[in-house]
């Protein structure tokens, strides 16, 4: 975003699909006096913020203040970073949060402190001690996690809408796909959305999880790819979709840099679930996850996080799309007799699930389990390589091998 006479960055395209959590998010920062948008990279945390900083501009009339703390990786500067960017000089003999704390008390105003992450605890002791003192000042805050002060209102921020079916007016409302088309429009002019490429839209942004990131980097290749070029590829998305702006923020030129800045974000503790996730080559459920990375609920903090960053909030399974780094090695360990152990019980819970000859047949064949988990609960990739795992670890090497033919195994 290029810099506006406002303070805030300014847009240079639109925002699509956000009407509702713009509405929402401008009363939450009108009646809070903190609030942190949060979610994972690439959800579009600071672009929600800077259109609901503008839009709420008018009710502070000392002005909204935008802070950048991406490039800030020493806590110590936190504050330092806040006055030079306010103007604020550090008094002689007081602190610089003192300093900035008299500053802000007679004034009304809105600052915006944008990508918080890696210094969280800094800016949640910064907020606190800026908030006592200073009683009609408001923060917006953008993290991939809440910054844990009290009276903080955190706000999710989800993906996009996907389309709730594959009929031709579902996929338009689908706010996912009404971005890929405004995008896809800018990069190639005379693209259009026609029923006829609408389905393959769709399966793009499905696959992408709705992520607005994910969505405007394929969007850039329609040009070269076409839409059917780029539903064949979007599978590999992580080396599919990287940005050729060099202005951008280094994280988000890419998918891969959106892994490895979240990646790195985690202690060690969190870096070893992730890395056990990444071992789901596609969706995974919570249940799932706990099977291969560990007992989740209520667990250890680290833990928590890590499968925050892995998967998206809501009822649908995740898209692990770039947050696991699928075909990045460095994020994977396998874990056979784990992954295995969940696989068969996504075949128990969905064979439980259907007539009972169908479940018959599941049960005398994994062939035919791999077909109907894959009918019914969308992995069937996960399944393939429930097999796969099978054989690396020797065990049901023989029943591995006979169900690499399913369609003569269901048949049957």
């Amino acid at each position: 975003m290029a810099q506006a006479r406002d303070g805030l960055p300014r847009a240079l395209s639109q925002l699509v699909g956000r009407e509702r959590e713009v509405t929402e998010l401008s009363a939450f920062v009108l009646s809070s006096p903190l609030v942190t948008v949060t979610g994972p990279g690439g959800v579009g945390k600071t672009r929600l913020a800077v259109e609901v900083a503008r839009a709420v501009a008018g009710e502070f009339p000392d002005g909204v203040h935008f802070v950048d703390l991406g490039g800030v990786t020493d806590p110590s500067r936190v504050t330092a970073e806040v006055a030079v960017t306010l103007g604020v000089q550090q008094a002689p003999g007081a602190g610089p949060g003192e300093t900035l704390a008299a500053a802000l008390a007679p004034q009304r105003l809105l600052l915006m402190l944008d990508n918080c992450e890696q210094v969280a605890a800094a800016v949640a002791g910064l907020c606190a001690e800026l908030l006592a003192a200073a009683d009609d000042l408001h923060i917006l805050a953008t993290s991939r996690e809440q910054l844990w002060v009290d009276g903080e209102v955190r706000y999710r921020l989800p993906p996009l809408s996907l389309p709730a079916s594959s009929q031709p007016a579902e996929i338009e409302r689908s706010a996912a796909v009404a971005l890929l088309a405004e995008r896809a429009g800018r990069a190639a002019p005379g693209f259009a959305l026609t029923p006829a490429v609408a389905p393959l839209a769709a399966r793009i942004v499905t696959r992408l999880d709705g992520m607005p990131l994910a969505i405007e980097l394929a969007a850039a290749r329609v040009e070269a790819l076409g839409l059917p070029g780029l539903a064949d590829r979007v599978d590999d998305a992580l080396g599919l979709l990287e940005s050729g702006n060099s202005l951008g923020a280094a994280r988000h030129r890419s998918l891969a840099a959106v892994a490895e800045w979240s990646y790195r974000l985690l202690p060690a503790a969190g870096q070893r679930v992730f890395r056990r996730l990444a071992a789901f080559p596609g969706p995974f459920t919570l249940a799932g996850a706990e099977a291969v990375a560990g007992q989740l609920a209520g667990a250890d903090e680290d833990a928590e996080r890590a499968v925050v960053l892995a998967r998206q909030s809501g009822n649908r399974p995740a898209q692990v799309f770039a947050l696991a780094a699928r075909g990045q090695t460095k994020y994977s360990e396998r874990n056979p007799q784990e992954a295995l152990a969940w696989f068969r019980q996504a075949v128990d819970r969905v064979t439980a699930e259907v007539p009972g000859r169908m479940a018959r047949q599941a049960r005398n064949g994994l062939a035919i389990a791999l077909a109907i988990v894959g009918q019914y609960d969308d992995s069937r990739q996960l399944c393939a390589a429930g097999l796969a795992w099978c054989r690396d670890a020797g065990d049901l090497a023989g029943r591995a091998d006979r169900t690499s033919r399913p369609g003569r195994a269901a048949a049957g």
